[in-house]
């Protein structure tokens, strides 16, 4: 397992993804609170490199509490990108407050969403 932080900044505060391997599939922790227009562009400029060397990401929202649509179009972007390069992209632990605006945009229909991080390494792990 290797454990990677990678330092964003953006919106007034730092950000860090904690990116990890596990069994091959790699995890991106992100620690904000908030992923809106105040730090999509820079959730992007680190993480697209993370893809970039992946071939099965799962993205942890955990600490998750807001999301605009820049937020959600920047998950929807990493998504696309993800698909066109033939990979596999997966959210888990997606908070009540995050999950009621994914419900409203039907996000379930678009991305894959698991309720554990475990859950999603055993599916990229086809298990």
């Amino acid at each position: 397992m290797v454990n990677v932080s990678v330092p964003v900044v953006g919106g007034g505060s730092k950000m860090e993804l904690h990116v990890k391997t596990i069994d091959g599939v790699v995890v991106v922790a992100y620690p904000n609170t908030h992923l809106d227009v105040s730090n999509y562009r820079q959730f992007r400029e680190k993480f697209d490199p993370i893809l970039d060397e992946a071939g099965k990401v799962v993205i942890d929202l955990g600490a998750l509490q807001f999301i605009d649509s820049s937020g959600i179009g920047a998950l929807l972007a990493c998504l696309r990108k993800a698909n066109s390069e033939e990979k596999q992209l997966r959210l888990c632990r997606v908070t009540d407050s995050v999950r009621v605006i994914f419900d409203l945009v039907r996000m379930e229909r678009i991305m894959a969403i698991d309720d554990t991080r475990e859950e999603s390494l055993k599916i990229l792990r086809g298990e």
